[in-house]
């Protein structure tokens, strides 16, 4: 009986061109082509789930299709992490794919080295000869490694190796980032090698060892031989710091950008250091008006905005331009007698419903009109309802109103100012700790008398959530719990403002400079030039915070520190700032303070120099302390995190 022929039911219609491993184990990426579109590859991640016990299975993590690149057949390697994925596709096209939905967020670079096939197989559309021992022959040579392989290094970084022409006669490896799509790193492995004799005819395979601190460790293998090669990584994560060197091209291939050329050909680099964009939008700035060649000339305005007819700021009504550009010719008009009621009225008259904001060109000119009459009221206005926010509006505001006694709106400007400079920080300090610059008492109350009322309120505060607490439902008790104890804290910060600074009759005057965050370049600018004697009162102003913050007697709960994460109120130091202003302080004078050296202006200073340092270290032992608590339990909140069971054997046993 002659056996029946078995009917051809067609083959699958996906295949798969490639796999590669996922970041960290446990999971895999395929690549995978449908017969009926050529044009699309399907990139797919599997991840084993599941226990030893509850059993294990595959589940598809994410998927998402890709369209291939002009003049490429096929995928050649594939790598992926948990949250993108890259392909090195026949043709020396790599592509990292940093969203699952939006294929025009992926990075593209243009290897050198020609295609990219698989050795040997002759292509996918490669076409045999000879029948089936033809078709055997070509098997046993073609090889069983690609030309072409990736590896994830995790934080964004991948390890690309490729053989063939191009690649110095040996295996070339390459640490590419997906974020910028930029060349950290180039090597070369097995040079000369036998195994493939300077072509692609044996193929290459990479694999990322476990990371360790330090250079990472790869392994190469080619055709018959398998070697250790060390890339460098810049970090955990990719920062546009780390390639903003290699993205510069212009120290041509023995600068940063050196592995970029060499991997990519200076065309390529050159394309793939272009800025995703593709409009410049120039603003319509108004023109300058011409500065005056007379020296008996007044001054320019302090922010000049031109002819506020031709800016156009107020719109087509010919009315609102005639009565701006006239607001503008007379607070310019020095020689013009001015009140503080009439500047008032000019500034005012703007702020309607329709309009807002008073325009800049009128702003500009009331600040410097206000500050040449030396009219006070109508600037408190703009500090009070924001319009007066910045130093560089008003240069040496902090000056002027030292010396007219006007430390109240001075205190209004430190608290509700977005940028006070170095100057104006400088002028304070040199009047806050210095006894030779004669203080009102009366201003120095006045700006007291509001800390005093803001203590009074916040512990009228705490009292009432403290209370709110203690009768809360127990479904709100969390929750109600959380804000009595942040309005403690906030109300002991509070009274320690007022109570804790005997002996310094100017503290209150320096809560509100010390509550302002300090950067570096005010910080050199209004340090390092402070006598010995007004540093050392600014270190004591410090230890004192630093002591009612950690729980000292000053804050009268000794050994209970102050919640870190607490927001004191408007115009009193957090922990961070006084942090910030200590360590800024000690960097300036750092020489005096370790040598204990004294001042000429003061007999004493080493003393106290020595005290206020004592008093530093005592608070920052203690606020160590609590810190060092806090991790102690680190790894317990991490096991309650993860879910983790308890060990065993634990609790009471008999």
């Amino acid at each position: 009986m002659t056996p029946r022929r078995k009917k051809k039911t067609g083959s699958a219609k996906r295949v798969a061109e490639t796999c590669g491993e996922s970041n960290g184990g446990g999971g895999v990426v395929v690549v995978t082509a449908d017969r009926s579109n050529a044009q699309t590859r399907t990139v797919t991640m599997y991840k084993v789930s599941g226990g030893e016990h509850s059993g294990r299975s595959v589940k598809t993590a994410w998927e998402f299709d890709v369209s291939v690149p002009e003049g490429a057949s096929r995928a050649v390697a594939v790598a992926a992490g948990d949250d993108d994925a890259c392909v090195m596709w026949s043709n020396g096209v790599w592509r990292a794919y940093t969203s699952h939905n939006d294929e025009s967020r992926m990075r593209t670079l243009v290897t050198t080295g020609g295609v990219n096939e698989t050795p040997g197989a002759g292509g996918a559309a490669g076409k045999r000869t000879g029948g089936k021992r033809g078709a055997a022959a070509s098997d046993k040579a073609s090889a069983t490694m690609p030309a072409a392989s990736m590896a994830s290094l995790g934080g964004g970084f991948y390890a690309v190796a490729q053989v063939g022409p191009g690649c110095g006669g040996s295996a070339r490896v390459a640490v590419f980032d997906t974020k910028y799509g930029c060349v950290h790193s180039c090597t070369e492995t097995h040079p000369g090698s036998s195994g493939f004799g300077g072509g692609n005819d044996g193929g290459v395979r990479i694999a990322a060892l476990p990371y360790a601190d330090g250079d990472r460790r790869l392994v190469v293998a080619v055709a018959g031989e398998v070697c250790l090669a060390e890339v460098a990584v810049p970090g955990p994560t990719v920062t546009l710091l780390s390639v903003l060197g290699r993205l510069n091209l212009a120290a041509g291939p023995d600068g940063p950008a050196g592995p970029a050329i060499k991997v990519l050909g200076m065309a390529n680099a050159r394309e793939a250091s272009k800025p995703p964009q593709y409009s410049i939008y120039t603003p319509k700035f108004p023109k300058p008006t011409p500065r005056s060649t007379d020296p008996l000339a007044p001054p320019p305005g302090i922010i000049d905005l031109g002819n506020p007819v031709e800016n156009g700021w107020w719109g087509p009504d010919p009315a609102a331009e005639k009565m701006a550009e006239d607001d503008v010719n007379n607070f310019y008009a020095f020689d013009e007698p001015l009140t503080a009621a009439e500047a008032a009225e000019m500034l005012n008259r703007y702020k309607t419903d329709e309009h807002v904001d008073i325009p800049p060109a009128v702003l500009a000119a009331g600040i410097e009109g206000c500050l040449r009459r030396q009219l006070w009221a109508p600037l408190r206005d703009l500090v009070d309802e924001g319009y007066l926010t910045h130093s560089c509006q008003a240069p040496e505001l902090a000056k002027q109103l030292i010396a007219a006694g006007r430390f109240a709106d001075l205190d209004a400007f430190l608290r509700l100012g977005h940028d006070v400079d170095g100057a104006d920080i400088r002028a304070c300090l040199e009047v806050f700790l210095d006894d030779a610059v004669a203080v009102p008492a009366k201003a120095i109350e006045e700006v007291a008398t509001r800390q005093v009322k803001s203590a009074n309120d916040a512990v009228v505060e705490a009292e009432r959530t403290a209370k709110a607490a203690r009768t809360a439902k127990d479904r709100h008790a969390l929750s109600t719990a959380s804000t009595a104890r942040g309005a403690l804290h906030r109300a002991r910060i509070a009274t320690a403002a007022v109570e804790a600074f005997g002996g310094m009759p100017r503290a209150p005057l320096l809560h509100a400079l010390c509550a302002r965050p300090l950067c570096p370049e005010y910080a050199t600018e209004a340090l390092p030039d402070l006598p010995p004697a007004s540093a050392a009162r600014l270190v004591r102003y410090l230890s004192v915070w630093l002591e009612a913050y950690s729980g000292g007697d000053v804050a009268g709960a000794a050994g209970n520190p102050v919640d870190a994460a607490t927001e004191p109120l408007e115009g009193i130091p957090a922990l961070r700032e006084v942090v910030a202003w200590a360590g800024a302080v000690i960097d300036a004078h750092f020489t005096a303070f370790a040598m204990n050296v004294r001042a000429a202006d003061e007999d004493a200073v080493g003393d106290d120099d020595a005290e206020a340092m004592a008093t530093l270290r005592r608070a920052a032992a203690r606020l160590q302390a609590g810190c060092a608590s806090v991790g102690r339990v680190n790894g317990a909140l991490v096991h309650v995190r993860d879910g983790a069971p308890l060990p065993e054997n634990q609790g009471v046993q008999s």
